[in-house]
């Protein structure tokens, strides 16, 4: 198992971007779901919560770099158990 996880390139390209884009493309749409409301309601709680979505979102694109680097220097075993991760 660590031999075919340290040949995989693409694990990050099949793993973890399909994962960004899914929340992406929720945080998107509750975006213009909260700007639709807020047009009708005029409530500042709406815009709170597209401006803590748009921070989370800017939180997650800043730190693509330091998960790519975790998940590169980690060494996975096989156990009885299971795997076992080390960093």
């Amino acid at each position: 198992m660590e031999r075919v996880f340290h040949q995989r390139e693409d694990w990050f390209e099949v793993g973890i971007v399909p994962q960004i884009r899914r929340r992406t493309t929720i945080g998107i749409l509750l975006i213009a779901l909260c700007i639709a409301a807020w047009l009708y309601l005029r409530s500042w709680v709406l815009l709170a919560i597209v401006a803590l979505v748009v921070t989370e979102r800017i939180f997650e694109f800043a730190h693509i770099p330091k998960t790519k680097q975790i998940i590169s220097s980690m060494n996975i075993r096989v156990t009885e158990n299971g795997l076992a991760f080390r960093a």
